[in-house]
């Protein structure tokens, strides 16, 4: 069992989501109980709110990897273990709405036209259209 608090909550890890999962079957983790709701969270139940929880997560974190591959050149650098990392001084800046829209921006360079329309269009093919929003 492990204990988790997702940050796409309210952004803030004292005040979002803290839910107790099961992961027995690593594949197929499942809700155990709450330890505390967000309220954006609030009227969700049990393993609807893991499921709820993951998919925030991983729409936050995918869009991140995807962002850094489109525009690696300004963006990433190679680590010792050639693995494509996030430049010093360059972050992606991202919140959810009270509707759970993911704004995302970038801070420490900036993004062609060019590099937003492919992330934004790869973003609505792969969540859905208005699900993120690349400012």
């Amino acid at each position: 069992m492990i204990t988790w608090t997702a940050d796409s909550c309210t952004g803030n890890t004292n005040t979002g989501c803290k839910i107790v999962i099961d992961t027995t079957n690593p594949n197929n983790p499942t809700f155990v109980s709450f330890e505390r709701r967000c309220i954006n969270h609030s009227t969700i139940s049990g393993d609807t709110l893991l499921q709820t929880m993951l998919s925030e997560s991983r729409r936050k974190e995918y869009t991140r990897q995807k962002l850094l591959e489109i525009a690696s050149s300004i963006l990433g650098t190679t680590n010792t273990d050639g693995v494509l990392v996030w430049k010093n001084g360059v972050s992606m800046n991202w919140s959810y709405d009270s509707n759970r829209i993911l704004t995302i921006s970038v801070s420490g360079v900036t993004l062609t036209t060019q590099q937003k329309a492919t992330a934004q269009s790869w973003c609505d093919t792969q969540f859905g259209s208005g699900k993120v929003i690349v400012v």
